[in-house]
């Protein structure tokens, strides 16, 4: 019987990118307490790199008309498995300075809890140390109950725009007010903070300052953009700014938003591929890498990374994908000593 790759089955695969970048990919269960390196570490690692439905979409598996959405239910290469894709979501660790790895996740949307089962075990995390949110769609913030499995001894920190928490607080009532909860009364225990875009701020007990960057996110929404040291994370972005870019401008690694391949030309909400290059193109100092996330069904890993290569060599574009670890030699000035 071939092997058939799901989201349930759990093997890790190590290796390398061209520009150092780390990856993994698993394949068949493992056990819980078995991880693939408990170290400390400074890196990122992308937890989600599709769109607000993912990939693949049932109704592609249904059809089976969709080459990309077949590699990624039924790939048997780590390759073409790198087709799957949950909502977008970052994991930033680093290490404090009293030598303790910190855990700092951007984003918990609505399948991002798959990403946590698959990657948290692997990477050693048995908990969170705070949660940034980027805007309050549903594929950012649906995953926030979730957060009830981190918070069992004590409160998580949780950081947001006031227009955000407008948003949310009538979507999980619950979460603000224990007298609305039903059954049990079990829900996760959130210290919520109130992120001014126009500000930097501080998580970990001061320790790591992020820079908010708000963007245009389609007709009348802004988004936030964080820039953490040498890395800048837009993960929805449809219109860009003189004042966004300079806080983007003299990032190494650079994680943007970019919805559809060429020959689409334009979309409402997000980046297409056109959009990318020219905002690339318009910093004064491009970034040494640029990976692509945001990605719809549209996009496949080996084809597209290919064509990128070829149509850009300058600009050393390619396709961000869930499991992918970049590591963080230098924060930057942004890790402070409290």
């Amino acid at each position: 019987m071939p092997f058939r790759l799901t989201p349930g089955r759990f093997l890790v695969l190590c290796g390398f990118t061209s520009a150092g970048a780390v990856y993994f990919r698993s394949k068949q269960s493992i056990p819980i307490s078995t991880v693939e390196d408990s170290s400390p570490h400074s890196q990122v690692i992308v937890l989600g790199s599709g769109t607000s439905e993912g990939v693949p979409r049932a109704s592609c598996l249904a059809s089976g008309d969709c080459k990309t959405c077949h590699a990624a239910r039924w790939s048997e290469t780590t390759a073409e498995a790198r087709n799957y894709r949950r909502n977008t979501s970052l994991l930033i660790q680093f290490v404090d300075l009293n030598g303790i790895q910190r855990n700092v996740c951007i984003d918990v949307g609505k399948i991002w809890w798959g990403g946590v089962l698959e990657f948290f075990p692997q990477l050693g995390v048995k908990g969170l140390d705070a949660v940034i949110l980027t805007h309050s769609h549903f594929d950012a913030i649906g995953g926030l109950d979730s957060l009830r499995d981190f918070t069992r001894k004590e409160s998580l920190p949780v950081y947001t725009r006031k227009e955000d928490m407008s948003v949310i607080k009538p979507m999980f009532p619950y979460m603000f007010d224990a007298k609305k909860a039903t059954g049990s009364g079990f829900v996760p225990q959130l210290d919520w903070k109130t992120i001014n875009p126009n500000k930097d701020f501080t998580v970990v007990g001061d320790q790591l300052k992020i820079t908010p960057i708000e963007v245009e996110h389609g007709r009348n929404c802004t988004c936030l953009g964080f820039r953490v040291g040498p890395v800048a994370y837009l993960s929805d972005i449809s219109k860009s700014t003189d004042k966004d870019k300079k806080k983007v401008d003299g990032c190494t690694t650079l994680i943007i938003d970019c919805l559809e391949p060429e020959p689409q030309q334009r979309h409402s909400s997000h980046f297409v591929e056109r959009d990318v290059v020219q905002y690339v193109n318009e910093l004064k100092t491009k970034p040494k890498q640029v990976f692509l996330t945001g990605l719809s069904h549209n996009w496949h890993h080996t084809v597209d990374n290919k064509r990128l290569a070829e149509d850009y060599p300058e600009l050393n574009l390619r396709l961000a994908f869930d499991g992918l670890k970049i590591p963080v030699n230098d924060w930057e000035g942004a890790l402070q000593a409290t």
